[in-house]
């Protein structure tokens, strides 16, 4: 026994050493990730950088592709893979007690910003490259690239966007009007359409995450207004803590100073921006008393909050609230003497929308209220008495409340079915009494993808109810097909409306200078036989009962394209778009008055179409260095005036000879203010080793028709044309290396100092400087 016991015992001894190494090994081990890094075509990236973190470790992929980071302990980390012309892969993941296999990993083109989330114009979240309509993004390092103040600035250097100036500045697309362009704010619609075009100047751009634009009728899913397009303005979320100043100072007296502060707590976020905007204006017609934009003072303020109620839900609240003061000179001739006047005007905006969002499962459900109000007042004075001449006011509320349901259940598939109301009411002293419009709408979408990915249809409809103008019903269908890794092809029709607007149907305006008067068309019997009445009526066109209620207009519209991937770094997109435009709304005179002035009203009266097509061609030739070149052809004509010209009933005054010319089809030149031609180049250069980037763009316009100078009611002189316009642009920004951050900034807008009274958003040449400060936490919220 006793030589057994001592043996017993030293064998236990070693067991436990044994154990105990075998734990303090186990303890300290270390592991590995190892991956292989592809391109959408499924073939190797060479040379990617892999970075992890809090780690400092890195390495770089080989020839196939493949890489390991080697002695990592247990813990969370995330895993950056970035290269040249691709999308930075973020992946977060969890060491426990193995090596990570993370298998292929495919990193998307950046080229023409493929790999972009975007949800307007599915409503759902989906990648810019997976869509089947026309669809672009600017990003917010875009925007801050281009050195712009104000969202039309931006919009009008985009393909197929022209901007225009009727009644404040809005955006042409495909051919429409501006009026016919839906602008959304996080989705939500904006007001205050005065007189049909809604003016982007009042809207900052220093606060903006990224812009997206779909073109073509998107009335299936947003209702009146999308007939030619929507523009989504997405504004910044926080994910960290930030503090933002920065000061543009531009020609004309422009100052433009934003206040941005970002804050995000455990489940709280939320951001607060304060914007003052303030110019002095500029004349393009100094020969005349009073500005072509007249001096102001804006301000902007907006927020946003949101909070994870996790089990409950997600709960966001947004804000806007913009204060606009106008003030000027001009001269009128009243009771015939010149007469001079000061002019004071007053804007305000304002809008609100709280948002849920509950998400189960394969269930996703949205509720939101969006309510909204614009008001502005104008008001003129003698100078000489400051006796009031005349005065004007216009308030409109806007309120929408809808609910939004996504389902994913069946995979590849995802339903959306949404339920809305809308309430709208409008005072105005141009507009009799109170007049209020109420819609009832809904929607369905079914998003359905093949197994293999290679085909994707999309199709849906809205149903709309509304108190004036009566029902819509818009369907629409889009689909995509993968031909190869390198080509897409794309295609999608819609039927899209709008409603006649307050303006069509209420409106009651004299023009107190001139003396002519438009009222809307279900005033128009009752307002003409007063005037006959007083005696103001000196002959009618004809009979008034003949008059027709107004129906909505409504387009059917084809898009066809195809995106053409030629490499890692080249992208091609081409599209064909035709619009067929019904029951188009115009005024029309059907009155004569004794003073010699007319009266007029709106008709459902031309057919029109419009056609072209859009390409644009993006190339990374360099790791910091893009370029991109964008081109439109566009036809917009009125078929009735083809067929009167085919049947050669309408003639011309020949400006040299004076007599009278019948018109041929070619020199018919289509609608006015439309450019048959229409391109744009960019080149963005990134001097990262000094902390500089720079771009130059050039934006073209060919020349369109202004007016009709011969009287015969068409274009079709040259005389009727204003010149082609040629604008280059040019900013340098400057990043240093210190704490708070700081970039200065130096461009020149319109270096040729293009000007042209046709355009008045386009005063010269603009000179500006810019500081940015950014005091953050550089950390990223997890």
């Amino acid at each position: 026994m006793k030589k057994v016991f001592p043996y017993s015992i030293g064998k236990a001894k070693w067991v436990f050493y044994l154990l105990c190494l075998s734990l303090f090994n186990n303890l300290e081990a270390q592991y590995s990730i190892e991956g292989q890094i592809l391109n959408n075509f499924q073939e190797p990236i060479t040379n990617a950088a892999i970075k992890i973190e809090p780690s400092e470790q890195g390495t770089i992929s080989d020839e196939n592709g493949n890489f390991v980071l080697n002695n990592l302990d247990q813990g969370r980390y995330i895993l950056f893979i970035s290269h040249l012309t691709y999308d930075v892969l973020r992946i977060p993941l969890e060491i426990k007690n193995s090596n990570v296999q993370l298998g292929q990993l495919e990193l998307n083109s950046i080229i023409g910003n493929l790999s972009e989330i975007v949800v307007t114009a599915t409503r759902t979240e989906r990648k810019i490259s997976d869509i089947a309509v026309p669809v672009s993004v600017i990003s917010k390092e875009t925007i801050e690239q281009m050195g712009s103040v104000r969202l039309n600035e931006v919009l009008a250097e985009q393909t197929g966007l022209i901007i225009d100036s009727d009644h404040g500045t809005g955006i042409q697309m495909q051919g429409f009007n501006a009026d016919y362009t839906m602008i959304l704010i996080n989705g939500q619609p904006m007001i205050g359409r005065t007189a049909g075009t809604l003016n982007l100047d009042r809207i900052s751009v220093n606060n903006i995450e990224r812009i997206e634009i779909t073109k073509g009728p998107s009335s299936s899913l947003y209702g009146s207004e999308a007939l030619a397009g929507v523009i989504n303005i997405i504004t910044k979320q926080a994910d960290s803590f930030a503090l933002d100043a920065i000061a543009k100072f531009r020609s004309f007296n422009t100052q433009d100073y934003n206040l941005n502060l970002d804050f995000k707590e455990d489940k709280l976020n939320g951001s607060v921006s304060y914007n003052l905007y303030r110019s002095d204006g500029y004349d393009l017609t100094p020969e005349t008393i009073g500005q072509t934009a007249s001096p102001f003072d804006a301000h902007t303020i907006t927020s946003s909050l949101g909070y994870d109620f996790e089990k409950l839900g997600q709960f966001r609240l947004f804000g806007r609230y913009y204060d606009e003061r106008q003030n000027d000179q001009t001269e009128f001739l009243i009771e015939d003497q010149n007469e001079l006047l000061n002019f004071e005007g007053v804007l305000r905006d304002w809008n609100l929308t709280p948002e849920w969002t509950l998400t189960r499962k394969e269930n996703k459900f949205i509720v939101s209220n969006y309510s909204s109000q614009y008001k502005t007042n104008s008001d003129y004075y003698f100078a000489s008495s400051n006796e009031v001449y005349d005065a004007s006011f216009f308030d409109q509320f806007f309120n929408k409340s809808e609910v939004q349901w996504d389902n994913t259940k069946w995979n590849k598939n995802t339903l959306s079915i949404g339920l809305g109301h809308i309430r709208e009411r409008l005072k105005s002293t141009r507009y009799r009494g109170i007049n209020r419009f109420q819609t009832n709408y809904a929607f369905v979408q079914n998003d359905w993808r093949s197994k293999n990915d290679k085909l994707n249809i999309i199709a849906g409809f809205r149903f709309d109810d509304q108190s004036e103008y009566g029902q819509q019903f818009s369907p629409k269908f889009a689909s995509q097909y993968t031909l190869s890794k390198r080509i897409k092809l794309k295609g999608s029709f819609g039927r899209g409306f709008k409603a006649p607007d307050f303006r069509q149907l209420f409106l009651d305006f004299t023009n107190p200078v001139v003396g002519y008067s438009v009222f809307g068309s279900s005033l128009m019997p009752d307002a003409l036989e007063e005037l006959i009445s007083l005696g103001q009526i000196q002959s009618v066109f004809f009979d008034l009962s003949d008059l027709e209620e107004l129906r909505a207009e409504s387009s059917n519209a084809i898009n066809l394209g195809a995106s053409v991937q030629f490499a890692s770094n080249i992208n091609w997109n081409i599209n064909f778009f035709r619009n067929d435009i019904e029951d188009l709304i115009e005024a029309a005179p059907v009155a004569l008055k004794t003073n010699g002035q007319q009266v007029f009203t709106y008709f459902n009266l031309n057919r029109v179409y419009t056609q072209g097509l859009e390409t644009e061609f993006f190339y990374n030739p360099l790791v910091n260095f893009k370029v991109s070149v964008g081109y439109q052809y566009l036809i917009a004509k009125d078929k009735e005036v083809e067929e009167e010209i085919s049947n050669g009933t309408v003639f011309a005054i020949d400006p040299e000879t004076g007599s009278t010319v019948r018109v041929s089809e070619d020199d018919y030149g289509g609608l006015f203010n439309r450019s048959a031609h229409s391109a744009n180049v960019k080149l963005f250069y990134d001097l990262k080793k000094f902390g500089t980037r720079l771009n130059l763009r050039g934006i073209y316009r060919g020349a369109f028709g202004f007016g009709d100078l011969n009287n015969n009611g068409i274009l079709d002189a040259e005389f009727e044309y204003t010149d082609a316009i040629f604008t280059g642009n040019f900013s340098v920004l400057k990043s240093f290396k210190s704490n708070p951050k700081l970039q200065v900034q130096f461009g020149i807008d319109n270096l040729t100092d293009q000007r042209n009274t046709y355009v008045p958003s386009m005063p010269g040449r603009i000179i500006y400087g810019a500081i940015f400060i950014n005091l953050s936490n550089q950390k990223s919220s997890q």
